[in-house]
């Protein structure tokens, strides 16, 4: 097909003009973008600098815990929602008994080495999880993708293996297998896990221990989405709880009011992931994919 090819030398400056003025803003585009990314997909932990307003404890809990209002999610399964707007706070807390002999543990099978991440939410639906959340903090191979691999800071056991081994800076959470069910225990330093004389069936890593026989541990004040999990009864309840605008004290605070034991925290920020009966508790801008991963599900009778 023939063109018209007949164009004037003042279309041409403009047109050139057009060119001149792209190839910069899109550069500065492009670096906005990039900007933007960052912002929004960078694992975040402890290190947000958000104004500190202290919530008054009552208002953290305002509950007698023997009289909650548990709604199902499964047999041995329940949950509770907390919505505070005035203190702009909201978290679930999901609680699971543990000696349940129909209850199933298990975790993503995690690498000590850079591996394909992938989000709660897509766990849970591959894995038919009833429950699941983030668990241990990790290493981002490209800190502006959301999706990019990643690699597990902290021990993981699945099945009995240990995957990851222990970072003995940190926590952990581990599951025995007993006659009945469960038990599970959180330690201080994840190093503790494997002195042991059994080795867990599935353990998972987080950052530090909040609570512990009465005791709220001190941290820096820093208001941020939380991922968290404690024990209770000897170690046959399990609490999983994710909210945001929370500090690691006022975490320790509702676990405490709860009646739990021991309390620690997962990795937190845009990590923050609750799953339950395949929808996201915390709804974030962007669902990050994490490294570490673990479910719980009650197998169904038959009918």
């Amino acid at each position: 097909m023939i063109q018209n090819l007949h164009i004037n030398l003042y279309a041409q400056r403009k047109a050139a003009g057009r060119t001149c003025f792209r190839q910069p803003f899109l550069f500065i585009a492009c670096i906005f973008f990039c900007f933007i990314c960052i912002t929004l997909f960078s694992c975040r932990t402890t290190d947000v600098n958000k104004p500190c307003i202290p919530v008054p404890d009552s208002a953290l809990f305002p509950y007698d815990a023997a009289k909650i209002e548990w709604q199902p999610v499964s047999a041995g399964m329940d949950v509770f929602v907390h919505k505070d707007r005035k203190n702009s706070i909201m978290y679930e807390i999901v609680r699971i008994d543990l000696a349940n002999p129909a209850l199933s543990v298990f975790s993503m099978k995690s690498k000590p080495e850079w591996q394909k991440s992938t989000t709660v939410k897509a766990f849970a639906k591959r894995t038919n999880a009833d429950v699941a959340i983030n668990t241990s903090p990790f290493y981002i191979k490209n800190y502006i993708l959301p999706w990019s691999k990643g690699r597990p800071c902290g021990l993981v056991v699945s099945c009995g293996e240990v995957l990851v081994p222990p970072d003995e800076r940190y926590c952990a959470i581990a599951f025995y297998k007993e006659e009945c069910g469960f038990s599970a225990q959180i330690y201080d330093s994840q190093a503790e896990v494997l002195l042991e004389e059994r080795i867990p069936f599935e353990a998972a890593g987080g950052f530090w221990t909040i609570f512990r026989d009465g005791n709220i541990r001190q941290f820096n004040n820093i208001k941020d989405v939380r991922s968290a999990a404690a024990t209770a009864d000897d170690g046959r309840t399990l609490y999983l709880f994710a909210g945001t605008n929370l500090t690691y004290g006022e975490c320790a605070v509702i676990f405490q009011k709860l009646g739990a034991d021991t309390a620690m925290e997962f990795d937190g920020g845009s990590s923050t992931q609750l799953v339950i009966n395949g929808k996201n508790t915390i709804r974030q801008s962007v669902q990050r994919s994490v490294c570490a991963v673990i479910g719980f599900s009650i197998k169904k009778s038959a009918e």
